[in-house]
């Protein structure tokens, strides 16, 4: 087996962890921290829910309705509980505080796009991406490829802990002082290759700007996931094999009823 703590952080940020091997290392624990709710214009935080956004136009009809699902999804789940805000772990918020800071520096702002997942939209979730990928190999691929490829983009609930329902992970955009987003070369959400942190299609300039917001995102605490250029972990199994932790902080909550 791979020795990942070996591997320095630099090269460790572009390999994708395996589900297996997370949970095989990493001891699921939960301290317990409390929850923080951000609140809308009262926080130096910028709130940009996803779910809100001007849907994205795609030629491919079966990756159109695969980007789309979850702004679906969420907004009904929103809408039918009154009580779902914006609420992450207090450490996470600390982090992402800190991380805001020093993109305000280089006159960017953190965009925060999801936080908490409920668990029952991370399984359908799974279930379409999975039957998005099984669609599109057919016969080139084993079951137990496209099972590997669909938990690089969104985790199996039933088998793992997702990072989004422990409250600790966080999709995030940056945007400059004038509003517009930064080009990262690809929108969120995207389940293909253009969003590997690594990407080689892209251009150098969408290149540094995922550098530059992966590498401050680290300099604070979190984890990246190598398949999700948006994506950062902190407290989670992710965060814990990432930095070479023996337990998690964070283990996953219940859905709100």
């Amino acid at each position: 087996m791979l020795d990942f703590s070996r591997i320095p952080l630099g090269e460790r940020k572009y390999l994708f962890l395996d589900d297996d091997v997370v949970v095989q290392q990493v001891k699921m624990c939960d301290n317990h921290e409390d929850l923080f709710t951000i609140r809308q214009g009262h926080s130096e935080l910028y709130i940009a829910p996803f779910w809100e956004d001007t849907e994205i136009f795609h030629w491919d009809d079966n990756l159109q309705d695969i980007i789309w699902i979850e702004n679906k999804l969420l907004r009904e789940y929103v809408a039918s509980h009154a009580d779902f805000g914006i609420q992450v772990r207090l450490w996470v918020y600390d982090r992402l505080i800190t991380a805001n800071t020093i993109f305000q520096k280089t006159g960017h702002k953190l965009a925060i796009k999801i936080w908490y997942r409920p668990k029952v939209i991370q399984k359908t979730l799974f279930q379409e991406l999975y039957g998005y990928f099984e669609k599109k190999y057919g016969n080139q691929k084993r079951q137990e490829e496209i099972y590997k490829i669909t938990c690089q983009y969104v985790s199996d609930s039933d088998k793992y802990p997702s990072p989004h329902v422990t409250w600790g992970a966080v999709d995030v955009i940056l945007i400059k002082d004038d509003m517009y987003e930064v080009d990262m070369g690809g929108p969120i959400n995207y389940p293909w290759e253009i969003s590997n942190l690594d990407c080689k299609i892209i251009s150098e300039t969408q290149k540094q700007n995922r550098a530059f917001l992966t590498d401050t995102m680290m300099s604070v605490g979190f984890a990246p996931l190598a398949s999700e250029w948006w994506h950062f972990s902190y407290g989670d199994a992710i965060w814990a094999y990432f930095y070479g932790e023996t337990s998690t902080l964070y283990n996953p909550i219940e859905d709100i009823s």
